[in-house]
C-alpha cells in the first residue's frame, strides 16, 4: 500500500482498488474482482479518506469485477448520502455483466450514472462540474 496523497495523476493501491486522482475533487477508484462482504470495510475506508481529501465526484471502473453485492451497493448509497450534499457524485464506469445485473435488480441505476467507459464518465463529470 503506497502512502497516502492527493496530488493529480498519483496512483495509490488499497487492497483490491487502485485509487488515481483526476482533479483536486475528482478521482477514479478501479475495483478489482470484488466490491462484496470480503473488502467492505477496506472499501468504507477508501471512501472516507478520499473524501476527507476533497474528492466529491467518484468515477468508479467495474470492469474487473467478478462479485459486487448489497453490501457493496449500500456502502455506494450511503456515500452518495454525504456526496449529494456537497452536489457530488458517483459514476460507474465499464460495468461488468455481474456489476450490471447487481444495478439492474437494486435498480441504482436511477442514482448511479452509467458510462461505457471511464473517459466517457470524466467527461460527463467535467461537463456537470463546469455548468
Amino acid at each position: 500500500m503506497s502512502q497516502i496523497s492527493h496530488n493529480t495523476g498519483e496512483s495509490e493501491v488499497y487492497p483490491g482498488f487502485l485509487v488515481q486522482p483526476v482533479t483536486f475533487d475528482t478521482t477514479i477508484v478501479s475495483v478489482g474482482d470484488h466490491l462484496d462482504f470480503r473488502n467492505l470495510s477496506d472499501f468504507k475506508i477508501l471512501l472516507t479518506k478520499e473524501f476527507e481529501k476533497g474528492t466529491r465526484n467518484f468515477i468508479l471502473d467495474f470492469s474487473k469485477t467478478k462479485s459486487f453485492d448489497s453490501a457493496g451497493v449500500g456502502s455506494l448509497f450511503a456515500l452518495y448520502k454525504r456526496l449529494s450534499q456537497d452536489s457530488g457524485m458517483i459514476c460507474f464506469a465499464s460495468a461488468s455483466d455481474v456489476v450490471m445485473k447487481t444495478v439492474e435488480i437494486t435498480r441504482s441505476y436511477k442514482i448511479f450514472p452509467q458510462y461505457q467507459t471511464v473517459e466517457a464518465a470524466q467527461r460527463a463529470v467535467r461537463k456537470l462540474r463546469f455548468s
